[in-house]
């Protein structure tokens, strides 16, 4: 049997709970605070929203990182390649990093000579091709380019387009104030 101290009878003969509009309690539009309970569908729209605004956040963040010139550590001013001996004429390139850019350090047989890697055409970094790739014997003492198959000798002139202009080389340390030391400075040499 229902319990007559919180369930009343209405005129249907059914009980009802106490308080509910069926019982002759306040209706919910007599109710004059806000309904305590978010309904479904606005808090589906509220975290579909916030979703959206956490995902658009994201995607400005690291588009900002991307485009933005933030310093990735101290700038160094050159790069101590090795002593000088390790550079024999016509032996093969080493390969070295300078601040954000790589640089190709040899000996073309007149002087030890340093070049910035990027290909004067399309600014991909040229490779010195090693024995295990399959075109070795096609670009075997010059760099190549990946992107587009520009070619360069040994003293960074192109040999095969489409680059046109030669790598930019960059300057290095006397050798005698440095006492052998390849010394790559971070700037390109100028030439004339």
């Amino acid at each position: 049997m229902a319990n007559h101290d919180t369930e009343r009878t209405s005129d249907d003969g059914l009980f009802h709970p106490e308080g509910s509009p069926e019982a002759g309690g306040p209706t919910p539009a007599a109710d004059a605070g806000p309904d305590p309970q978010l309904p479904r569908r606005k808090f589906q729209h509220g975290a579909l929203a916030a979703m959206a605004g956490v995902y658009g956040c994201g995607l400005a963040a690291a588009a900002l990182t991307y485009l933005s010139p933030f310093p990735r550590g101290r700038h160094k001013e050159s790069l101590d390649a090795g002593d000088s001996s390790q550079f024999a004429p016509g032996g093969e390139p080493k390969a070295f990093r300078l601040n954000d850019r790589l640089v190709w350090v040899l000996h073309d047989g007149e002087a030890i000579r340093a070049f910035d890697a990027k290909c004067t055409h399309f600014e991909c970094n040229v490779v010195w091709p090693s024995p295990d790739e399959k075109d070795y014997e096609t670009y075997r003492g010059s760099f190549k380019c990946r992107c587009h198959g520009a070619r360069f000798d040994r003293a960074g002139r192109p040999t095969r387009p489409p680059a046109r202009e030669p790598l930019r080389e960059l300057e290095i340390a006397d050798l005698v104030a440095t006492n052998g030391k390849v010394v790559v400075l971070d700037r390109v040499k100028e030439t004339g």
